[in-house]
């Protein structure tokens, strides 16, 4: 009777778009041989290497061998979703919850992630809460019913979870890209450089960070425009975004001082001229010490005041901007920037060390 139930249950999931009911696990599972265990391994091994419907066969044939193996469902639909096969996918996460074992979590976070491809947000959020009755504290969780909420236009609700994502794992690149994006979305200059700077300190030689960086350059030469090749332009624009706290004073002067730098640097002769890197060098300390000075007046302090500003007032405060300028930026092929990374290599260490032993302010 059970297992009719469950079965029932999986139909509902899988066919109704309005209404979506997740099953509890009513089975338990059976321990794999090894022969199993290698096929499932193997399977893994494949799936490393991109070929995800290869090893959707060597977990099928797990399966034939162990019907009773919720690993080798759960690993199937990871494959099938990276292959883009979402159905198939959702069909095999759905399978490994019907068992009683360790990966209900993540089996969970894997059928949400696949509704939510197929268009169901809010059934999605709805497995969410199931993962999240199982671990509140686990930040994929919370990463997820972000990204959910952004992809429905629900930026508040999105922050709200990134920021218990990460709360929970302050080393999760995703969340603060994430949360950078929302808010360059919302023309909030400031946040999004720091939120990026953050980002970079942990993944900065993927693809990825070469996206990061390009908006990084932008954010930071917003307002300014030559003219005329003697006149510089300074438009001074605020964003109608405030939820974290004011940062218009240093708005206004990454403005000006981005305006200054473009000046100076067009007055000097070649060779002497600033190069592009050395530009978002001064930049960014100068955002840094505005942001030093600001930080004792502002009153109202939010998360990327109270979270995101400590880290880059600190990078300025231990000299060190210069140093991470060129260590997030070690992906872009330039002479000046490999040179800087080839004859610095202590610089590189001790920032690397620094940013090992940062341990993020705790905001509530």
């Amino acid at each position: 009777m059970k297992r009719l139930f469950f079965f029932c249950l999986l139909i509902l999931f899988s066919s109704c778009s309005s209404s979506i009911i997740i099953g509890d696990p009513i089975k338990k599972m059976v321990p794999n041989q090894s022969e199993v265990t290698q096929l499932i391994e193997e399977g893994i091994k494949l799936h490393e290497e991109g070929d995800y419907l290869k090893a959707v066969l060597k977990y099928q044939e797990a399966i034939r061998k162990n019907p009773e193996n919720p690993l080798a469902y759960y690993e199937m639909s990871f494959s099938y979703f990276l292959a883009g096969k979402y159905d198939e996918s959702l069909n095999a996460a759905l399978k490994s919850t019907e068992f009683e074992s360790s990966l209900l979590l993540l089996s969970y976070i894997q059928i949400g992630s696949n509704i939510d491809m197929l268009g169901k947000p809010k059934a999605a959020l709805t497995a969410y809460q199931k993962a999240l009755g199982i671990d509140s504290t686990y930040y994929l969780v919370h990463y997820n019913i972000a990204i959910t909420y952004s992809n429905m236009s629900k930026y508040d609700e999105s922050r709200e979870y990134l920021y218990k994502a990460i709360h929970y794992n302050s080393r999760h690149a995703s969340s603060h890209l994430a949360l950078g994006n929302i808010y360059m979305e919302d023309n909030y200059r400031v946040p999004a450089i720091l939120a990026y700077c953050q980002f970079l300190a942990i993944e900065n030689n993927t693809t990825r960070t070469e996206d990061v960086l390009a908006k990084l350059q932008n954010l930071l030469q917003i307002g300014v425009s030559k003219t005329s090749e003697t006149e510089i332009e300074v438009s001074i624009g605020s964003s109608k975004s405030n939820y974290e706290g004011d940062f218009s004073a240093a708005d206004f002067f990454l403005s000006l001082n981005a305006a200054a730098l473009t000046q100076v640097s067009d007055a000097i002769n070649e060779p002497m001229k600033m190069k592009p890197i050395e530009i978002i060098v001064s930049e960014i300390e100068g955002l840094a010490q505005i942001l030093d000075e600001l930080y004792m007046k502002i009153d109202d302090k939010r998360f990327a005041w109270k979270y995101y500003a400590p880290f880059l007032i600190e990078l300025g405060q231990r000299q060190l901007i210069e140093s991470f300028v060129y260590f997030s930026f070690q992906i872009v092929n330039e002479p000046t920037i490999q040179g800087w990374l080839q004859n610095n290599p202590e610089k590189i260490e001790e920032l690397q060390k620094w940013i090992d032993a940062y341990q993020s302010p705790i905001v509530d």
